[in-house]
């Protein structure tokens, strides 16, 4: 085995700094020009970065995210059932998570391994799932401080916006542009 091979750790622990991890977020709500900032200033809106229903239900709750090195991008949106609303990318250093600056009385932000799951009873083992985590912490706050973190995430990550022929390409329809 290579010294660099990077592999899952037990669920809860750290992902490692340095990695990059993958957030798909849902552009279908989005006004004008939030999707502008998107497409034109790779900028993500802060509602990519709220919990799910599932993400809410995780143990514990968790921001659903995949780490790159182990799950690339096309991977990802595939694991995530290939949903055409799934239309941005979004990429931020676990590091970067991290770093953001909590009030005294809150648990800082952290990224952490969580095997992804397809139903409640039902691990997913599918090639690239073993690149789930989450970044947990998020959902704890009080509401303003909880915008204030969704406001952060957004300042230190880059966004892709998937147009349709992006988005067939993922899907292996057609040739990657």
């Amino acid at each position: 085995m290579m010294s660099d091979e990077l592999r899952p750790g037990p669920p809860g622990a750290p992902v490692p700094d340095g990695l990059i991890v993958i957030r798909l977020g849902r552009t279908a709500e989005l006004s004008d020009d939030a999707l502008r900032s998107l497409k034109e200033l790779a900028r993500p809106h802060p509602s990519m970065f709220e919990l799910s229903t599932d993400d809410k239900n995780g143990v514990p709750p968790h921001l659903s995210v995949w780490v790159e090195r182990l799950t690339p991008a096309t991977v990802a949106w595939q694991l995530s059932g290939s949903r055409p609303h799934l239309r941005a990318v979004i990429r931020l250093a676990s590091d970067d998570v991290r770093s953001i600056p909590m009030p005294v009385d809150c648990h800082p932000l952290d990224v952490a391994w969580f095997p992804a799951w397809l139903t409640p009873d039902l691990l997913d083992t599918r090639q690239g799932s073993e690149g789930h985590a989450g970044i947990i912490n998020l959902e704890k706050p009080p509401k303003l401080i909880r915008k204030n973190l969704r406001d952060e995430l957004c300042l230190r990550s880059r966004a892709e916006y998937l147009d349709d022929r992006a988005l067939a390409a993922m899907a292996g329809n057609s040739p990657a542009v």
